[in-house]
């Protein structure tokens, strides 16, 4: 799954998925970050599957992303089914 900010603008300006080879980028699965938010979309994953999140310029958006994935990682770890990797 591919999330970005607004579909309607990445499906005009992101260059990089655009220019993806045919078949490699199925925009069936690009998503809203307001739909992962607020309606629980990549909840839908099974946990083995890549979310990619391509970020258009909105520093809103950037900023809800990073709550996000801290809250989800902080969870992940507090229920064992994670790990925090220490660099």
């Amino acid at each position: 799954m591919i999330v970005v900010e607004s579909l309607e603008q990445a499906e005009k300006e992101v260059g990089d998925l655009l220019a993806a080879a045919p078949g490699v980028v199925d925009w069936s699965n690009v998503v809203e970050l307001g739909d992962v938010i607020a309606n629980g979309v990549a909840q839908e994953q099974a946990q083995s599957d890549i979310t990619v999140f391509k970020s258009l310029g909105i520093a809103l958006a950037d900023v809800a992303l990073g709550e996000l994935v801290t809250r989800r990682a902080i969870a992940a770890v507090e229920s064992g089914r994670g790990s925090v990797a220490v660099p």
